[in-house]
């Protein structure tokens, strides 16, 4: 992606807080439920994880409550006057020319949704304080009951689906949002330093780790004196779910929607598509390597029982008692 200037198109304060009150709270905060005791969901992982499943699920659970608000930059950027505009002119550089803005709507209706004390369910890609750290402290202070359910995706899996998010924009709008490799390799980093953060901290009541397809690989409460139900191990199971081997299923998806880009992306992406190809064969000979289930036998020494031993030639007796030896000594039995 080009370098901007993300201030170039910034709007002035005033803009900005008369959008927020005239357009954005009518449309978010003025239909939420006020709860006696609020919840904020948090839904995290690297772009392309592919959070959209995941979120559709959590969000109709908080409808069971009352109407939650939906925190969520991607939704809070279009506000901007110039938004389709700078779409159409390079859909590269729209969400950075968009990104001041975009924040501080979002810095706005958390606030404002803590204060009116609804149910929030907020994405995250974790990949700073800002972005998830500061948002769970504050609801937390906010007195609300926090949770977290992180995506955890391998790299060549959501990179592979930053372009096919990308590429499904570009055939049905003719333009699509693009996220660069620094920031979803920053977030992919930054969901194993927010999971740790988690696992130390004290501001968040639950959390769960989750695959692809919304199966549960870990989840941890809050016990009755404050400290985690089980041991702490939300980074673990990240890091574990990250490496283990593909599924069949997971494999053949990947394969085929590899495959349609290739042949519908220009030449521009084929880099990119070599370097996600990459990504995966890496990853597969990694686990090949970790998850060998022969591998103890194939490590463990040869030792034979009345045959050679391997490499020496050398045919291997069971040891001899001390009575045998001494037998053998005085030449008994020759």
């Amino acid at each position: 992606m080009t370098e901007v200037d993300r201030t170039r198109y910034a709007l002035s304060a005033e803009d900005n807080d008369r959008i927020f009150h005239e357009e954005i709270v009518p449309l978010f905060l003025a239909p939420a439920t006020a709860q006696r005791d609020p919840v904020a969901v948090f839904l995290g992982g690297q772009t392309g994880a592919g959070k959209s499943r995941t979120s559709d699920l959590l969000h109709a659970a908080l409808q069971e409550r009352g109407t939650p608000v939906v925190v969520d930059l991607d939704q809070l950027k279009p506000f901007h006057p110039r938004y389709a505009e700078l779409m159409r002119q390079d859909d590269s550089t729209a969400g950075a020319y968009t990104s001041i803005d975009g924040r501080a709507w979002m810095a706005k209706l958390m606030a404002h949704a803590a204060a009116a004390r609804v149910d929030v369910l907020m994405e995250s890609a974790m990949r700073g304080p800002s972005e998830f750290l500061e948002p769970v402290q504050l609801y937390h202070e906010a007195g609300y009951r926090v949770g977290v359910a992180i995506l955890a995706v391998p790299a060549a899996q959501s990179r592979l689906g930053v372009l096919d998010r990308y590429w499904t924009q570009v055939e049905q709008d003719g333009s699509g949002r693009v996220i660069n490799t620094e920031i979803h390799d920053g977030s992919y980093r930054g969901v194993l330093d927010c999971a740790d953060a988690i696992d130390r901290g004290t501001t968040v009541d639950t959390v769960t780790v989750i695959r692809r397809g919304n199966i549960v690989v870990y989840q941890n409460t809050r016990a009755v004196d404050g400290g985690w139900a089980v041991a702490p191990g939300a980074r673990a199971a990240v890091e574990a779910e990250r490496h283990r081997p593909w599924t069949a299923e997971e494999r053949e998806e990947f394969a085929a929607t590899f495959t349609r880009l290739r042949h519908a992306m220009g030449p521009q992406w084929q880099t990119e598509l070599d370097r996600i190809q990459a990504l995966r064969d890496s990853a597969a000979a990694r686990a090949a390597r970790v998850f060998d289930p022969t591998s103890w036998i194939l490590t463990t020494p040869v030792r034979r029982i009345g045959g050679p031993a391997t490499g020496t030639g050398e045919e291997q007796r069971p040891p001899r008692s001390p009575d045998q030896e001494q037998r053998r000594g005085r030449g008994v039995g020759r």
